[in-house]
């Protein structure tokens, strides 16, 4: 999905949830939102053969 796609999908749902951006829509589920814990991120897998 290009980023103009995304762009048009999250202003036609703005309405719908009552919100001017996209930090106040996605403000009820700040409590909800899962944080990463301390520390060096995880390994990257490397690139399968063939990509």
């Amino acid at each position: 999905m290009s980023p103009k796609t995304a762009s048009v999908h999250v202003s036609d749902i703005l309405p719908e949830l009552n919100a001017s951006g996209r930090g106040e829509a996605a403000a009820p589920l700040g409590a909800r939102v899962v944080t990463p814990p301390p520390g060096p991120p995880p390994p990257v897998a490397p690139p399968s053969p063939g990509s």
